[in-house]
């Protein structure tokens, strides 16, 4: 291995800093023991060794500097990959699918129904001209005891 390990090096050098920090030993060990294995089986297993090796560092390394470069947190690839697994285990569980699906559908519905009231409420103006005059009449029912009673229709034209 004469010129071999400083090829090897020099090589190693197309990973990022911090990845060959971190496996370049390993790498080196391994490139080492497999070089000595061509080595026995001789000239033309080296030569295809050292061929295999040149691509599959100039390949990974490329890949790599790309990934590095690339920060997103996620790709579509994943998020494919992801929608993929999700629909392996739904068909491999249709029990818990069904489950799943039907919390979700209730969720959903009971999510829409509360905005929907608390729109209709809250949120949207009412349909009155003025709406801040508006005015609640009300009367008292000494008799059966309530403070609050709706008016009879003949007192509220009484009053008007």
């Amino acid at each position: 291995m004469t010129i071999v390990g400083p090829v090897y090096e020099l090589l190693l050098r197309a990973y990022p800093a911090a990845f060959r920090d971190r496996f370049g030993s390993g790498l080196r060990q391994a490139f080492h023991d497999r070089y000595e294995a061509a080595a026995r089986r001789g000239r033309r297993a080296v030569a295809i060794f050292l061929l295999r090796t040149l691509a599959d560092v100039a390949g990974n390394a490329a890949a790599l500097r790309f990934q590095q470069r690339e920060r997103t947190p996620m790709n579509w690839r994943t998020l494919g990959s992801d929608a993929r697994y999700a629909v392996r285990m739904f068909l491999r569980n249709p029990i818990f699918t069904a489950l799943a699906v039907t919390a979700l559908a209730l969720g959903i519905g009971a999510n829409t129904a509360i905005f929907t009231i608390v729109n209709g409420v809250l949120l949207k103006p009412l349909p009155y001209g003025d709406p801040d005059r508006l005015m609640m009449v009300w009367s008292t029912n000494a008799v059966e005891r309530r403070d609050r009673d709706t008016v009879a229709p003949l007192d509220f034209h009484d009053y008007r």
